[in-house]
C-alpha cells in the first residue's frame, strides 16, 4: 500500500501507471500530518511594527523555500505589477534561499534583497505569528505533494492565492476559501491578489470559511489518527496466525505419539 497525501497526487501517480489502483491510497481529505489550530489560528498581529511594516499597509504574504519551483520568480514579478495599483503594498517572503537545483539565479536574489518593498525573513522557526501579519498569502508553486502552508494560513483565518498544480489545487476550495490561478502566469498573481485586496469582506469571509474547512477535515489529531488507524488494520491483517492457540475441534482425534 501506498498513502497519498493529495487527491490530485494520487491521480497524477494513476496516470503515471506508479501502481494499482487498489495500492494507491488516500486518508481523509489528505494532508500529511493537518494543521495544529491551536497555534495557527486567528489572533492580534504582533510583528508588523518589528518588521517594518505600516499597520495600514496592504501585505502580501509568502512562506516557504525561496526558489524557483515555488513560483518566486512570477511572485516578484507580479508585486512590481501590484505595486502600480496599491503603491502601498508591501511584500513579506517568509523563507530562505534554498541552495537546491531549483535554486533562484543571483539576479534575483539581488532584486530580492534590495526591494524596498519586499521583506525577507530567512529561516523562522515558528511561522504562526507571520500569518496574522497577512492580508493575502500566495503560494504560486509548480508543484506539491499537499502543501501544509496552505492549510496553516487557512488555520491563521487568512485566505490563499495557490495554483491548480498537483497538491496545492486540493488545500484551496475554489471561491470559498481562496482562490487558483494557473501556475506561471504573473498576470494571474496580480488579478487574483488585487481581487481580494480590494475586497475587505471578501477576504474576511474566506479567511472564516478557511479556518472553519481546516477544523472540520484538517485538525493534526484526526489526521494522524487516521494514519495511525490505517497502519493498525494493516498490522492486524499481517499478523501471522499461532496454530497453537487455535481450538480444536470436538471431533478430531488425537494420535499419541
Amino acid at each position: 500500500m501506498v498513502l497519498c497525501n493529495s487527491d490530485s497526487l494520487r491521480n497524477q501517480a494513476l496516470a503515471l501507471r506508479m501502481g494499482p489502483a487498489s495500492k494507491l491510497r488516500l486518508l481523509g481529505g489528505g494532508s500529511s500530518n493537518g494543521v495544529d489550530v491551536e497555534r495557527f489560528s486567528p489572533g492580534p498581529d504582533t510583528l508588523r511594527t518589528w518588521l517594518g511594516l505600516p499597520l495600514d499597509a496592504p501585505v502580501v504574504g509568502f512562506v516557504g523555500r525561496l526558489t524557483r519551483d515555488k513560483g518566486l520568480p512570477e511572485l516578484v514579478e507580479a508585486f512590481d505589477a501590484i505595486l502600480a495599483a496599491r503603491p502601498h503594498a508591501h511584500l513579506l517572503l517568509v523563507g530562505w534561499f534554498d541552495a537546491s537545483e531549483d535554486a533562484l539565479g543571483r539576479a534575483l536574489r539581488s532584486r530580492i534583497n534590495n526591494h524596498p518593498r519586499i521583506h525577507m525573513t530567512g529561516y523562522v522557526a515558528d511561522t504562526a505569528p507571520y500569518y496574522r501579519a497577512m492580508d493575502v498569502m500566495v503560494l504560486p508553486t509548480w508543484r506539491e505533494g499537499f502543501p501544509n502552508v496552505v492549510l496553516e494560513a487557512a488555520a491563521s483565518g487568512i485566505p490563499v492565492v495557490t495554483t491548480l498544480c498537483t497538491g496545492s489545487r486540493d488545500a484551496v476550495v475554489p471561491e470559498v476559501t481562496g482562490l487558483l490561478i494557473p501556475p506561471g502566469y504573473p498576470v494571474a498573481i496580480r488579478e487574483a491578489v488585487l481581487q481580494l485586496l480590494r475586497n475587505p469582506e471578501l477576504r474576511c469571509r474566506m479567511g472564516e470559511a478557511a479556518r472553519a474547512w481546516v477544523l472540520e477535515n484538517y485538525v493534526n489529531g484526526r489526521v494522524l489518527g487516521l494514519t495511525v488507524h490505517c497502519y493498525k488494520n494493516l498490522l492486524e491483517r499481517n499478523r501471522p496466525v499461532d496454530t497453537r492457540r487455535l481450538p480444536v475441534p470436538a471431533d478430531t482425534v488425537l494420535n499419541p505419539i
